[in-house]
């Protein structure tokens, strides 16, 4: 059986998922549930983000040919593309968000001197950093019961993050990043598996752009 596997998508739509959740124990007066799925909706959404700004490195070092790259280049693409290097330490040019966002503008020749990532993004990984990095001093933000409204506040600007960095890139950026509903997945692609060994099929190609990710 085959599937085709989109890191990015899936986390956003596990985000999509828990944010639901999250407003069912609101609605139910369940305040542990609340909090526990809004960290995991937080979580996901930006393990979205990283795993796009990955697959959007691979997308344009494709883009300008293999002849182009600089030896930097060249170790990252092997780093994020080959099963060899699963167990490897990143090259230190993409070892945080910060740093692959660099490389995106850089590659799409973008400037790149004094660049920071965006303040939306910067307002939303600092509650998520807040929650990884806890402390008894962090507890107004973290146990609060207007964490929805910050949960909303996060998702909307980890949606205009994505599409940022696509634009970049010029490339349109896939569909699902305006949804707003979970989707089960294994029912959408259950039509389209072919009855074969197991096997996993990485999206660093556009399967999104095919009319499944589209949707």
């Amino acid at each position: 059986m085959s599937y085709v596997v989109s890191m990015g998508r899936e986390s956003f739509n596990d985000a999509l998922k828990y944010v639901s959740e999250a407003k069912e124990c609101y609605s139910d007066e369940r305040t542990y549930g609340m909090w526990s799925a809004s960290r995991a909706a937080m979580f996901s959404m930006c393990l979205s983000a990283e795993s796009e700004l990955s697959r959007l490195i691979v997308k344009s070092l494709e883009k300008i040919g293999e002849s182009n790259w600089t030896t930097d280049q060249r170790s990252i693409y092997r780093y994020l593309t080959e099963y060899t290097k699963e167990n490897e330490s990143p090259p230190d040019c993409i070892t945080t968000i910060a740093r692959k966002y660099k490389q995106v503008l850089s590659i799409n020749g973008k400037e790149i001197e004094k660049v920071r990532l965006p303040q939306g993004y910067r307002n939303a990984s600092m509650l998520r950093n807040k929650i990884t990095h806890y402390s008894f001093s962090k507890n107004h933000s973290v146990f609060s019961m207007n964490i929805l409204d910050e949960l909303e506040k996060f998702i909307n600007e980890i949606r205009i993050f994505l599409k940022h960095i696509f634009a970049i890139c010029d490339l349109e950026y896939p569909h699902w990043i305006d949804k707003d509903n979970y989707v089960t997945l294994d029912k959408k692609f259950k039509e389209t598996q072919e009855v074969r060994n197991f096997e996993i099929v990485l999206s660093w190609k556009d399967h999104e752009d095919n009319g499944q990710g589209n949707t």
